[in-house]
């Protein structure tokens, strides 16, 4: 057997002269240490920014995986399965109204809450929207929901739902299209057949506006049939437009504080507590007061919170300002210590003309680009409570509006005949000056893969997802089992 010699692994000159000169002079030194520290940074950043959809380091096979939503599924499917029998009245909380409690003595409704639901071929997400939306919530709070399920086809009974118990268990207000003149009917029955989303759903939209306006609530929610609401919602939306009335001087605004303060003895104490946390980081003190307002939003998706094209200049400064400065610290740092010192020191001789020019020409730019490769939704969260979001909140899973604005809206979505709901709200806001709020977090989540208005796989789509199963709240699913309680 012969025995071959191993060959010894010969490495090039160039990379040994580099090793050499990266270990032997001050600005070799500094660079490594810096490339160690920023790999480890790069380490660290990939393990925080996983879930943020504007991050370089986003991983879209655990980001959409459900969590938090599938708590919720369970809980309230058990929900509904326990109101769908005849007999209902050992869950007192579920009714509509309490027959123990006389009319006159029943409080008016805070919020008026509509859903409108079509049937999805082989997709089913009504059962589990209303039953997210009511289980957690105590007696007094689900007495002071007005709750409006519109079944919204001209034949009702395509709808799974409609033969349900549940349904009627649970609202004492079904609304229908059989209410509607003969030829508004058959205009539904031509829209549905010819498939015209855009101005069946924006009908839908007007009509559980309507139906709500009829009733006395003060405030206005309008909900999709895809969502999942986390236990604690209730609580989390009345404090949330507790904090709103508080930046508005108007009497209209009063008017609703004194609304919500009234509707619910139990939560009375903890909404205080929330609405000057609120107050707080709203800064209401000596800061400009708000406008009136169109809608407070209870879904948001964090993928259109990241860095904007439109904000490249404002980028651009900073960065110039962070590589200037990276070479003006260590430059000022090492003329100060020079003038208090009559001979070089070790720190000085260190901080050379070289060593500046790598902090300010390789390791600012490198920090730069990490920063914008992290993110902007993980660098720069959205404080929890109420937050402005006049632009990028996307969609219309779940608005909720001051009474008074809904008149004014009803008429400018009633001209326009077809259009997205979404986009004509954000129309009509920005033509009449309104603010729009967000709560943080969301206090909902879009569940709906198969979407009411035809699945969509344009430009928008990625992943091999449709526009309408991108539609995701990537922090409600990091919520506790107890949600926002």
């Amino acid at each position: 057997m012969i025995v071959r010699p191993t060959r010894r692994l010969k490495v090039p000159y160039q990379v040994i002269a580099l090793t050499q000169s990266m270990t032997s002079t001050p600005t070799g030194i500094f660079l490594s240490t810096f490339l160690i520290f920023y790999l480890l940074l790069v380490c660290h950043v990939r393990r925080v920014s996983y879930r943020d959809p504007g991050s370089f380091f986003f991983d879209h096979r655990v980001a959409y995986e459900k969590q938090y939503s599938l708590t919720r599924e369970r809980q309230a499917s058990a929900f509904i399965d326990s109101v769908s029998t005849e007999n209902v009245t050992s869950v007192p909380s579920v009714l509509p109204s309490s027959s123990s409690i006389a009319p006159s003595e029943q409080p008016d409704p805070t919020l008026c809450l509509g859903i409108a639901s079509i049937a999805r071929d082989g997709a089913r997400y009504f059962r589990q929207s209303v039953g997210s939306v009511l289980e957690g919530l105590t007696t007094a709070e689900r007495r002071s929901i007005d709750l409006v399920l519109f079944i919204a086809h001209s034949d009702p009974t395509v709808h799974p739902a409609s033969s349900e118990p549940w349904l009627q268990n649970l609202s004492a207000r079904l609304p229908s299209y059989a209410a509607l003149p003969l030829h508004l009917r058959a205009h539904i029955a031509g829209l549905e057949r010819e498939q015209i989303f855009a101005e069946k759903a924006l009908f839908d939209y007007v009509l559980l506006l309507k139906t709500c306006l009829a009733g006395g609530a003060p405030y206005i929610a309008v909900l999709e049939d895809d969502i999942l609401a986390a236990r604690g919602w209730y609580k989390r939306t009345l404090s949330a437009l507790l904090a709103i009335s508080s930046l508005n001087n108007s009497s209209s605004s009063s008017s609703s504080s004194s609304s919500l303060s009234s509707s619910s003895a139990s939560s009375t104490s903890t909404m205080t507590k929330m609405t000057t946390t609120m107050t707080t980081m709203l800064g209401t003190t000596k800061r400009q007061r708000p406008k009136n307002w169109l809608y407070l939003r209870l879904f948001h998706t964090e993928e259109f919170l990241g860095w904007n094209r439109e904000h490249w200049p404002i980028y651009l400064v900073f960065s110039l300002c962070a590589m200037i400065l990276a070479a003006v610290v260590p430059f000022a740092a090492r003329t100060i210590l020079l003038l208090r010192q009559t001979r070089r020191t070790k720190i000085t001789s260190i901080i050379t003309n070289s060593c500046i020019l790598a902090s300010s020409l390789i390791c600012a730019p490198l920090c730069i680009i990490l920063v914008f490769l992290v993110g902007h939704t993980t660098l720069f969260p959205l404080p929890a409570g109420v937050v402005p979001m006049p632009r990028f909140g996307c969609c219309s899973q779940g608005l909720v509006f001051p009474r008074d604005a809904v008149p004014g809206l009803v008429n400018f979505l009633e001209g326009q005949r077809a259009g997205q709901v979404d986009v004509l709200v954000e129309q009509w806001a920005e033509r009449a000056g309104l603010e729009r709020y967000a709560v943080v977090p969301s206090v909902l989540q879009h569940v709906g893969r198969k979407s009411s208005k035809g699945d969509d796989f344009g430009e928008a789509a990625r992943y091999g997802m449709s526009v309408a199963q991108k539609l995701w709240s990537f922090g409600f699913e990091t919520l506790g089992p107890d949600g926002l309680l």
